[in-house]
């Protein structure tokens, strides 16, 4: 006992040790509880204890020593400036050494990724399909394979495409082996639908798609991914872009070097950065278990769902082990997507030199100021069927609020104008109100697509049979408030008995979306639930009831505090807060655009009847950096008021 209270007076030794041993100080517990459970007394209580305090030495020992070894390292890197970005490999003098003595040279050639008599080096490649980009994205396929060009971890790429032979004579970069490969496999073009509007309301990060999509889910077919990777007998394959002009050399080698140090562990490595500036690797197994849900309705098996929560096959967030390789704070939080056919591309060819490095491109992705938003929410109406205690929390107020219903030619107008600023921006029919009870919401959204508008969302209560014709318009992505997991607690927040109306209408519409998807035109359905105190026991089966049903749900925190309730509105981080500053434009019913772009009831700003929708954008724009210039400011000091 006294060697035992020595050891806890060490500081900062002892809480260190105690903060890496979680798990030895969890079954601790576990340990003192089974003996309490068990009423376990005299000598097998002892024996019990004295087994308990046994593997507690253990552990903390193992913290301490692990500890140690982490001191160790930070010290090497200083001394030398080289971080320690993966497990290093066991020496001789190693208990490791020991243990794996008995391995066999085929077995260390695969960890390793080298090459050993009988065996073959792993074979890795970049896999472009060129079939699935836009045409403006083609033409900056020779500046990705320059930055591919500088990877040395990299063998090969291979470009999909259905004319081979022109894109064959067309490629000539010295010290890259490029195979153009013509698939047998069609393009499914239901997923391709499904992907492109998934990514549409999260085009700027790297993953945080609906159904779990990533950035790198939009640069493959399934099948033909997985035939490519047969056919040219890979080990792994790179999911790159055609536009990634501004792809990281060196982090790219880094994530090919973490498969190649233990292929079967690390069969997908990735990095947190910016979309467009690091690739996504994924070995032969994972395509094949890709392509085995391609006909899935909607992503059941994608690279998301690999490094997302499923309730079927729950894990830990990829995120947080060494499948994921560390990138710099600046291409980890890069503002916007940095490709060359984004919405910043052009700014940044500009404004930088052709083959800057990444952590540039990113540091410069923070200062543009795109020319158009990423997506246009316009109310069309402020009433709503429910009425209940979240209704109020939208309007902000015991009542709906006094304005008037849009004008459905002024509601058309600005779609237009939104798909002429960028064929790839989303308009969102949402507010204070639902769209549904507009008489002309069909029309404006049948009017959306004929106008080229990329993708149309549209939130709702879906108390009316509107399913059919929500299709039928075009409506690519229905948000439905459905509040709650049984009709107790629905009717006690949306002030109505509508559950059993919400369920039917969703069912009827999920199987509409299906077979809108099976046709080439995908759909997405999205149930929805507000985090709050009266659905905190609720919320775990409806989310894990919506993800599997319709591939997708969503729980959003309060839009305010309410009086009384444990449960508070969970705050944007300022990163995000900043991006959705710079890409989403809110228009109320009244025509008033909106400062704050996530509220409809905050302060309105500048009247946007009688303006062009990119001066209105420019406008808001201008106010909110200004704003957030303000903020980012030194207050002064009493001396210098004074002063």
């Amino acid at each position: 006992r006294r060697t035992g209270d020595d050891i806890k007076q060490l500081a900062p030794a002892w809480p260190l040790v105690q903060y890496i041993n979680q798990t030895g100080s969890l079954r601790r517990y576990k340990a003192d509880r089974l003996i309490e459970l068990r009423a376990l007394a005299g000598e097998d209580r002892q024996r019990a204890q004295i087994e308990r305090d046994i593997s507690n030495v253990e552990w903390t020992a193992d913290a301490a020593e692990a500890i140690a070894e982490l001191m160790e390292q930070t010290e090497q890197a200083m001394k030398t400036g080289e971080k320690l970005t993966r497990d290093p490999k066991p020496t001789d003098a190693t208990p490791e050494a020991d243990d794996a003595a008995d391995v066999t040279a085929d077995l260390a050639a695969k960890l390793e990724g080298t090459e050993v008599a009988g065996t073959r080096p792993l074979s890795i490649a970049a896999v472009i399909d060129l079939d699935l980009a836009t045409e403006q994205a083609r033409e900056h396929l020779p500046r990705t394979l320059q930055r591919l060009a500088a990877c040395t971890e990299l063998d090969r790429v291979v470009l999909l495409t259905s004319t081979p032979e022109s894109v064959r004579s067309a490629i000539n970069i010295d010290g890259l082996d490029v195979v153009c490969m013509q698939p047998t496999n069609a393009i499914n073009e239901g997923r391709r639908s499904l992907v492109r509007h998934a990514r549409a309301l999260s085009p700027h990060h790297w993953r945080g798609g609906l159904g779990n999509a990533t950035a790198a889910d939009s640069l493959y077919d399934p099948k033909r991914l997985d035939e490519a990777v047969n056919e040219l007998d890979l080990d792994a394959a790179l999911l790159i872009g055609t536009d990634w002009s501004y792809l990281d050399p060196a982090t790219t080698d880094d994530i090919i070097a973490r498969h190649r140090q233990a292929p079967d562990k690390f069969r997908i490595t990735f990095a947190a950065a910016g979309v467009g500036l690091a690739p996504v690797l994924v070995s032969k197994t994972i395509a094949e278990e890709i392509t085995r849900g391609a006909d899935a309705p909607w992503l059941l098996s994608s690279v998301g769902t690999l490094l997302n929560y499923v309730p079927v096959a729950p894990q830990l967030d990829l995120l947080g082990k060494s499948h994921c390789v560390h990138v710099s704070p600046a291409m980890r939080d890069a503002m916007l997507a940095c490709t060359a056919t984004s919405q910043i591309g052009a700014a940044i060819t500009q404004q930088s030199e052709p083959f800057a490095d990444a952590e540039h491109i990113a540091q410069l992705a923070r200062t543009v100021r795109p020319d158009a938003p990423a997506e246009l929410v316009l109310e069309l109406c402020p009433g709503r069927h429910t009425g209940g205690r979240l209704a109020r929390l939208h309007w902000n107020a015991d009542e709906q609020p006094e304005r008037h219903t849009i004008d459905t030619a002024l509601a058309k107008r600005f779609a237009t104008e939104l798909a002429r600023l960028d064929t790839n921006a989303v308009l969102t029919l949402a507010g204070a109100g639902d769209p549904l009870l507009h008489p002309g919401v069909f029309a404006i959204i049948e009017h959306a697509k004929a106008s080229g508008v990329g993708t149309v969302h549209v939130c709702t209560d879906l108390l009316d049979d509107a399913g059919t014709q929500l299709a039928e318009s075009g409506a690519d992505i229905v948000s439905v408030d459905l509040l709650a997991t049984s009709r107790k607690t629905y009717q006690a927040l949306a002030g109505i008995d509508g559950y059993d109306r919400a369920i039917n209408n969703i069912e009827t519409l999920l199987a509409i979306a299906a077979d809108r998807t099976k046709a080439g035109d995908g759909m997405w359905v999205v149930p929805r639930i507000t985090r709050c105190d009266a659905v905190y026991d609720e919320l775990e089966q409806f989310y894990d009831h919506w993800l599997m049903r319709a591939g997708c749900c969503v729980i959003d925190p309060l839009p305010r505090a309410q009086v009384g309730d444990r449960i508070e509105p969970i705050a944007l981080p300022a990163l995000a807060r900043e991006r959705l500053s710079r890409t989403r434009l809110c228009i109320r019913s009244d025509g008033r655009a909106l400062i704050d772009a996530t509220d409809f009831a905050t302060r309105a700003g500048l009247q946007a009847t009688s303006l062009p929708l990119s001066e209105v954008w420019q406008t808001v724009l201008r106010s909110r950096l200004a704003e957030q210039a303000a903020d980012i400011e030194p207050k002064p000091t009493t001396r210098e008021v004074a002063a």
